[in-house]
């Protein structure tokens, strides 16, 4: 089996103990899970139909801990189709509500995000950010020359203290034209909100998004935190009238970089 399959409820319900551990195994590497873990599913002697009844509090009592509960508790959930991560336009006063939210009623959000936003593991919709997790926390990956000298020289001008968002704005969308070797479009979204700048690729007739920038000077400052903000903007992006038809073909995942003062 590719990393990449995606059973059906009506197959996983077929499946034997093995077949459960195999599938586990399979996103392994994926859900970031120990070989421990899935050594407790093996104990427990798992089958399909057991697999598909796992929740959050019934994998901790098997053992896990809260991380490895939650990745499988939500590929579980992925199976059984109960949860989506694509923007549709009949959610877009869902996103409104979500940015209002943490503004007025913040004791519901944990890590600024509220229980039901959420979706499955990025890794699994392109391996480009398995890898890009992967490169993060390998301490041995050695970084070139001029890559590790552009990354000093902006960390040291981003903890810089700047009079205005406009000042540290514009020296932040400098260095990432030197990085990419273009300019981080500022667009206006259907609702007439914008973010500090995204950068867009063609696939066929549609532009979609790659990276997208929201920028506090100080941690505080605005309205909401550019974590938040940069999150709901990116579902704004996909929501707009003219991406509809965009939406229904997949996820389209992106990088989504957000700073908040020195």
């Amino acid at each position: 089996m590719s990393d990449n399959f995606f059973p059906s409820v009506e197959e996983v319900q077929k499946w034997s103990p093995e077949k459960v551990l195999d599938f586990l195994k399979l996103k392994q590497k994926g859900l970031y899970l120990k070989d421990k873990y899935i050594e407790v599913i093996e104990d427990q002697e798992v089958a399909g139909h057991d697999f598909l009844e796992l929740n959050v509090e019934q994998l901790t009592k098997y053992g896990l801990k809260g991380g490895p509960a939650e990745r499988i508790a939500g590929l579980i959930r992925d199976i059984k189709g109960e949860r989506s991560s694509s923007a549709t336009k009949r959610h877009f006063f869902e996103v409104d509500n979500y940015e209002k939210g943490w503004l007025y009623n913040d004791k519901q959000l944990l890590i600024h995000r509220s229980p039901e936003c959420v979706g499955p593991p990025v890794q699994a919709y392109h391996d480009v950010f398995n890898q890009f997790l992967h490169d993060y926390h390998n301490e041995d990956l050695e970084m070139g020359k001029d890559h590790y000298q552009w990354t000093l020289k902006f960390i040291g001008e981003m903890a810089n203290i700047y009079p205005t968002k406009h000042e540290r704005s514009k020296i932040f969308r400098e260095r990432f034209r030197q990085l990419f070797g273009e300019e981080l479009k500022i667009i206006c979204l259907d609702d007439e909100s914008s973010n500090n700048g995204i950068l867009e690729c063609n696939l066929h007739s549609f532009s979609v998004l790659c990276l997208l920038a929201e920028i506090k000077n100080e941690i505080g400052t605005g309205k909401c935190d550019p974590t938040t903000q940069a999150g709901t903007s990116y579902a704004k992006y996909y929501t707009q009238e003219k991406n509809e038809e965009l939406i229904k073909w997949y996820n389209w995942p992106s990088f989504i970089l957000c700073l908040a003062g020195p």
